[in-house]
């Protein structure tokens, strides 16, 4: 499925995702399932949801806040990183803490 507004080009949304996805699994050391997980956890549940909302739609000024202590909000910050140099936005996450790998159980929210 390709997303687009009036001045954006068109964005296969799953391609970019599956993109962002291998990166950010090799980036992290994390699996792709654990990645999703994470996303389960934040209010946009899945990349390619992130992509429509905040690349393809009317939240492009914004920039997620994540503390890189909470595992799931360090995969967010990636993952919004990650996209953003695949789509040509300069936007970068704004961290805070330091990212560590998950023990045993990963945890965290991150609400964009």
């Amino acid at each position: 499925m390709t997303t687009s507004t009036f001045d954006t080009p068109a964005v296969d949304k799953e391609a970019v995702a599956s993109g962002v996805l291998e990166t950010v699994a090799s980036r992290m050391q994390l699996t792709e399932t654990q990645i999703k997980s994470a996303f389960i956890l934040s209010s946009w549940v899945t990349i390619e949801e992130m992509i429509e909302r905040e690349f393809a739609g009317a939240y492009r000024g914004y920039f997620p806040k994540c503390s890189m202590n909470l595992w799931a909000e360090a995969v967010i910050a990636e993952v919004f990183d990650q996209l953003a140099i695949k789509l040509g936005d300069p936007r970068r996450a704004l961290r805070s803490g330091a990212w560590t790998p998950p023990a045993t159980s990963p945890g965290g929210r991150c609400d964009g």
